[in-house]
């Protein structure tokens, strides 16, 4: 096979030229030699007045090259043999390369079981004294009171719980929406989004006195929330239900009034929902009894 040398030693004072990154050569597989940086060739196999003979990959040249440059460039072309391989040269190329799959299998196994470790993330996490904060997880969320919902702002409060009275509330306030994805054809590289909704679900549920004349503030029972998807109130008492977008709710200040069920928490009381309202909401009553509902935002 025709091959151009470009690793070698051109030495023209002493007419030689180094032949490197070979093995052991023979001058029959020499072709030509040019000194292109002034167009002329100094070994030709076929010119006897270009010739010359080789000696351990070192050319010596019949030509006079005593008045060119170490750094003249030269094109030198050689028949480059090819050796058959043995059988067990193969034998040890193929072992290697099966090798090297095997490593390459149980690589690709590894990366996607750790893909998949990352892709599972517990919704809805308890949390023992000993363990409480002790994990990370890659999604926004507080730890949240498994009762009251109340968000869990110091570690130290932790102490004060029991058991497993703690949970992991995922939402957008610390970390941003989640979403859901599956690759439900394995022979296709593609990901499926699954809409979950929303992220986190803040709960209110309350049976207190409120009171009902005019200049009474009422209940707040949501706060402005830019990232508000939706919200909804129920009434779940047996007396009407005021609700007010905005601060002091009251007989003289209000946007709706839900009407009561029968009996208490009997789910027939009168419901409010809204997917564009993000201000403040606050509820009072007309009779200053207790009044039961339920207060949620979607985030």
């Amino acid at each position: 096979m025709k091959t151009l040398v470009r690793n070698y030693t051109f030495s023209p004072s002493t007419r030689q030229i180094y032949l490197s990154g070979f093995g052991p050569l023979t001058l029959n597989q020499i072709l030509l030699v040019t000194n292109v940086s002034n167009n002329s060739i100094i070994y030709n196999f076929a010119d006897p007045a270009a010739g010359g003979y080789l000696i351990s990959n070192v050319l010596y040249l019949s030509a006079n090259t005593t008045s060119m440059a170490d750094t003249d460039y030269l094109q030198i072309f050689l028949d480059d043999l090819l050796v058959p391989s043995t059988d067990n040269t193969l034998s040890s190329v193929n072992t290697t390369l099966g090798t090297s799959n095997s490593y390459l299998s149980n690589l690709n196994s590894t990366i996607s079981a750790s893909m998949s470790a990352l892709r599972t993330v517990p919704l809805f996490v308890n949390f023992d004294s000993a363990t409480r904060f002790g994990g990370h997880y890659p999604v926004g969320g507080r730890y949240v009171d498994a009762t009251s919902f109340a968000p869990i702002t110091s570690v130290w409060g932790v102490s004060a719980l029991s058991g497993f009275d703690a949970s992991f509330n995922i939402d957008m306030t610390t970390g941003g929406a989640m979403m859901l994805q599956g690759d439900l054809d394995k022979d296709i590289d593609s990901v499926t989004n699954f809409d979950v909704g929303y992220a986190s679900i803040s709960n209110y549920l309350s049976a207190v006195s409120l009171g009902g004349d005019f200049v009474s503030t009422g209940t707040q029972v949501l706060s402005a929330n830019g990232n508000r998807i939706t919200m909804f109130i129920q009434n779940m008492g047996i007396i009407p239900l005021m609700v007010k977008y905005g601060l002091g709710c009251n007989m003289g200040s209000f946007s709706y009034i839900l009407y009561p069920g029968i009996s208490i928490f009997d789910g027939r009381g009168e419901k409010l929902s809204d997917d564009r309202y993000k201000g403040d909401v606050s509820i009072n009553t007309t009779t200053g009894l207790s009044a039961y509902y339920i207060a949620w935002e979607g985030v």
